[in-house]
């Protein structure tokens, strides 16, 4: 899978060693405490879930990645795309989401990670709309979402443990208004096109005209020589 990487961290790939720390975070009250009906997880739901995390990305072609701070190596959480199967209306739709470790929880990784995820999507994923979920009540989660552009949509309640959430959006064009990446990536690929075409006309004006130079110094050269032979002669 593909591995991002940003400012301070790293968006990789998962390793059965990650699991450890997955639990934890899982096991979290406090992180879980928005999470469906709010339940922790224990070491063998972890343990599924990250399964699910990789196989997600054999199927679709995109998914969670581990984030790693990257002065440390240290692994805090997750962020990426998915598909919100838990809530049926919205689909077909994919999800941008996050969940870190509480201990860096007020330091900006969740907006910085999401974002780069966002920009995978769009960018190299090729996705119009990407959407995010959030329980009503998590105001965390609302203010990363409007950092990272997203707007409210509609709010409606979670089938199942029937708790209130609220659907966030940003399209593709948003977030190439917002950031200049998408547009960026379009001129990059444009601007290659351009010089690529210009790099072989140049090279063929070049070739042509050191061709003519070398057949117009050629004739010079013929002249130069007669012209030399007739003064030679009148001398």
């Amino acid at each position: 899978m593909t591995t991002l990487t940003t400012e301070r961290l790293v968006l990789r790939g998962w390793r059965d060693d990650d699991l450890d720390v997955l639990a934890a975070i899982n096991a979290d009250p406090e992180v879980m405490r928005y999470i469906a009906d709010g339940s922790v997880r224990d070491r063998r739901q972890s343990a599924e879930g990250l399964r699910r995390m990789t196989a997600t990305w054999a199927e679709h072609g995109f998914g969670l990645f581990a984030v790693e701070v990257r002065a440390t190596g240290t692994l805090v959480g997750w962020a990426g795309l998915s598909v919100p199967d838990f809530l049926p209306q919205v689909l077909p739709a994919v999800e941008i989401g996050w969940r870190l470790d509480r201990a860096v929880w007020g330091q900006g990784y969740a907006t910085e990670a999401a974002r780069a995820a966002l920009r995978f999507g769009f960018v190299d994923r090729g996705l119009d709309r990407i959407i995010s979920i959030r329980h009503l009540d998590n105001e965390r989660s609302a203010r990363v979402m409007a950092k990272l552009g997203l707007t409210h949509a509609f709010d409606t309640t979670m089938p199942g443990v029937a708790q209130p959430v609220a659907v966030h959006e940003i399209t593709r064009d948003r977030f190439a208004d917002l950031t200049g990446i998408a547009h960026a990536r379009t001129a990059d690929l444009t601007g290659i096109a351009h010089a690529r075409t210009a790099d072989l006309t140049g090279i063929a004006h070049a070739r042509t005209a050191d061709l003519t130079g070398i057949a117009h110094a050629r004739t010079a050269d013929q002249h130069d020589t007669h012209d030399r032979a007739v003064d030679r002669h009148d001398a």
